[in-house]
């Protein structure tokens, strides 16, 4: 499995936001990190559930925040965050072994990072720098 690596790009500039990524980072590595998992399905269903439910957190977190700030794009970004979910759920009924299902979630996540994080979340947080918004640092 792929470690996900939370670097300088993944910054968006809001705090409360840049501190989710990091701990769905942190959480997605430590699934990914089980070596045997037809061997700790418990282990694995609960960070499964784990990751999940701090998803969910974070999406709703990241929404409240685009609507705070009117953001322009805001019904594609809620839109991104549902398709998101819809396919983790999707690699869950489908996969038919645990190892299967950490491969699928492994190319899920590392493609929510290059779509969502650094190109969506990114194009806010340019957006809300640009009109004054949030600070540039």
């Amino acid at each position: 499995m792929n470690k996900l690596i939370f670097t300088h790009d993944c910054n968006i500039g809001i705090e409360i936001i840049d501190s989710q990524h990091q701990l769905l980072f942190a959480i997605a590595n430590k699934l990914f990190s089980i070596q045997y998992p037809q061997e700790q399905n418990d282990k694995v269903l609960f960070l499964l559930e784990h990751l999940l439910n701090n998803m969910t957190i974070h999406f709703r977190t990241e929404e409240q925040i685009l609507l705070k700030y009117d953001f322009p794009a805001y019904t594609k970004h809620k839109q991104e965050h549902a398709e998101i979910l819809l396919q983790i759920q999707k690699a869950l009924q489908c996969s038919d072994c645990m190892s299967k299902l950490l491969q699928n979630l492994d190319v899920l996540l590392n493609k929510w990072i290059k779509d969502h994080i650094l190109t969506e979340d990114k194009a806010f947080s340019n957006w809300a720098k640009s009109t004054g918004l949030i600070k540039k640092k």
